[in-house]
C-alpha cells in the first residue's frame, strides 16, 4: 500500500494497481533509436504490470504501524518484505521466465544495497542463481536483460513518483530506461500538469489516473478497524497531466 497524505485524509493505492499504472505509461514508449522497445515488447509490458504480483495477498488483508496508520509499503518488516516478493516471483514463474526474470531483477535492484543483513544476501544468491538459469533458458544476452529490466525499473519508480507526490517539491530524476538517456519529471504550473524531459513518449500529452481509496486521518484501534474502514471508503481517481513542452528532432 502506497500511502499519501493531504490536508485531511489519507490516499491510499494498492501496490498492483501502481504496477497497472507503470505499465500503461510503458505503453506509450516511443520505441525510436533514442528510446528504443526492448523484444519482446508484448511481455514486458505483461512484466511492468506485474512487477508487484507478490502483494496481491497482503493487499486483501492491510495492517496498521505503531502509530495507527495504514501501514506504507516502506514501513513493511525485513520479513514481510522478503516473503512477499519470494512469493511474486514463484506466482511469476507460473506466467513467464521472462515476466518472472525481470521481477527478480527488481527484486536485486532494491535489495542489493540491504546485502549486509544475512536473509537478504541469502536470497539476493538464491535470485542471481535463478536469473542466470533463466537467462540460460531463455537464450538472452546480459545486454538484452538489463535493457529490458531498465524500463521496469524506470516505470516503476516513475508511478511512484507520481504516487508520492514528489514532483510536489520541484523536479524529480526518474533515470534512464531503454536507449541510456537520463529522463527528468518537472512540474508547470501546478503539481499535476508536468513535462518529461527529453521526452519519450509516442504522443504530446498523457492524462494519467490512480485509483486510490480515502480515508480521514485517524488513528485506528486494531487491523481489523482499518480493513472495515477500507470497505466503505470511497474511492477516487488522482489525475496528472503529461504534456511535451519540446520540439521532438
Amino acid at each position: 500500500m502506497i500511502r499519501y497524505a493531504t490536508a485531511e485524509h489519507w490516499l491510499l493505492t494498492t501496490q498492483p494497481h501502481h504496477a497497472l499504472v507503470s505499465a500503461w505509461l510503458a505503453a506509450h514508449w516511443r520505441g525510436d533509436a533514442d528510446f528504443p522497445r526492448p523484444h519482446p515488447w508484448p511481455l514486458l509490458l505483461v512484466a511492468i504490470a506485474e512487477h508487484d504480483l507478490g502483494w496481491h495477498a497482503w493487499e486483501a488483508a492491510p495492517t496498521i504501524n505503531r502509530r495507527g496508520e495504514p501501514r506504507d509499503f516502506l514501513e513493511m518488516p525485513l520479513s514481510d518484505h522478503l516473503a512477499i516478493w519470494q512469493q511474486g516471483i514463484a506466482h511469476a514463474l507460473q506466467q513467464s521466465r521472462l515476466v518472472a526474470l525481470l521481477v527478480s531483477c527488481h527484486f536485486t535492484y532494491l535489495y542489493e544495497g540491504r546485502r549486509d543483513e544475512p536473509p537478504v544476501l541469502d536470497m539476493l544468491r538464491e535470485q542471481a542463481a535463478l536469473q542466470t538459469r533463466l537467462q540460460e533458458e531463455l537464450g538472452l544476452h546480459e545486454a538484452a536483460v538489463h535493457e529490458a529490466y531498465s524500463l521496469v525499473r524506470l516505470m516503476d519508480w516513475f508511478s511512484l513518483a507520481l504516487a508520492l507526490g514528489r514532483a510536489e517539491h520541484g523536479t524529480v530524476n526518474l533515470g534512464s530506461g531503454p536507449g541510456g538517456i537520463p529522463l527528468t519529471l518537472t512540474p508547470l504550473d501546478d503539481a499535476t500538469h508536468l513535462t518529461v524531459q527529453p521526452w519519450p513518449f509516442d504522443t504530446d500529452h498523457l492524462s494519467i489516473h490512480m485509483e486510490a481509496r480515502q480515508l480521514a486521518q485517524h488513528p485506528f484501534d486494531n487491523d481489523d478497524a482499518l480493513r472495515t474502514a477500507l470497505c466503505h471508503a470511497p474511492l477516487v481517481l488522482r489525475e496528472w497531466h503529461l504534456v511535451r513542452t519540446e520540439r521532438l528532432v
